[in-house]
């Protein structure tokens, strides 16, 4: 009984895996189909002539025979004969080119087959993602309701301990400050490494909001905005996951924001209140992936 158990198991193993790299495989096939079908067209082309120069001494020989007004071969023969000809020259064409025509075919086929799983396993992922997303948010939205918005993002990113010493009352005093220690995935640093970057504080405050107020005007005028966009915009290292992720026009917060204005970050209050020109993080509120939600209505 434990042999035919086994057996099942490699078997079933095999076919998941078979249908796992169904669309890796299928377009390797097609593609390799499409170049051979393409190579026995060509094959079959250098031996075109060859056959209609065959089939054409017949139709000479009929309009020779026809031309003689002969008896025995009326007009309904010389017509007869004609479709006898065109019939072998269908015959003969789809006997030289039926094998290249039958695997570029077969070959089209297999390569719309890797395209339709493809776009059924992107639908599947998306689809899983959003509601991955839409419970983390939801889990979001009730952390800040209990503890407001700075443990919603202690929580998120984590936060680190710093001591400082001030005059109080009764001498120096030992405070303890937290702050939040990291940024989203999708955050970017804009310091003297970036392009864009000037020495000036004001420019760089002023670069910083003219570009936010671009992407906004094209979210709003184009319906979406990649993160990607904004990288490029701002010179900086794209990703993956900013050529799926982005914001979409009546979505979520409806604006494209670099967390500069309400931020609680006091290395970026200083910044943009010009007290420093050091590098700063900008982080982007993306919705989410975007793809199944360009073009819809909200």
């Amino acid at each position: 009984m434990k042999l035919p158990n086994a057996i099942t198991k490699v078997v079933a193993r095999q076919t998941a895996l078979l249908a796992k790299n169904s669309p890796s495989i299928m377009f390797s096939v097609g593609v390799a189909g499409a170049i051979t079908s393409t190579v026995l067209a060509c094959k079959a082309t250098l031996k075109l002539e060859e056959v209609m120069l065959k089939h054409e001494e017949s139709r000479r020989t009929a309009d020779y025979l026809h031309g003689q007004k002969l008896e025995d071969y009326t007009p309904q023969d010389y017509n007869r004969d004609n479709h006898y000809i065109r019939a072998r020259i269908a015959q003969d064409m789809v006997k030289l080119y039926g094998p290249a025509v039958a695997l570029g075919v077969v070959s089209i086929g297999l390569l719309t087959g890797a395209h339709v799983t493809l776009n059924r396993r992107n639908a599947a992922l998306i689809a899983a993602y959003n509601l991955i997303d839409k419970g983390f948010k939801e889990y979001r939205e009730r952390v800040r309701a209990e503890y407001g918005d700075d443990k919603d993002r202690e929580f998120l990113f984590g936060s680190v301990e710093k001591e400082i010493v001030e005059e109080g009352e009764h001498g120096h005093e030992v405070k303890v400050i937290k702050r939040v220690a990291g940024h989203s995935r999708y955050a970017r640093p804009f310091d003297e490494n970036n392009q864009c970057w000037s020495n000036n504080a004001l420019t760089n405050r002023h670069f910083l909001m003219a570009q936010q107020n671009y992407l906004n005007d094209l979210l709003h005028s184009r319906g979406h905005v990649l993160l990607n966009d904004a990288y490029d915009l701002l010179k900086m290292e794209r990703s993956v996951a900013g050529s799926v992720v982005g914001w979409v026009e009546g979505h979520g917060d409806n604006m494209i924001d670099f967390g500069l204005f309400h931020s609680n970050d006091p290395v970026i209050r200083d910044f943009m209140n010009l007290e420093h020109n050091n590098g700063i993080m900008i982080d982007f509120n993306v919705d989410g992936v975007i793809n199944d939600l360009i073009g819809k209505k909200y």
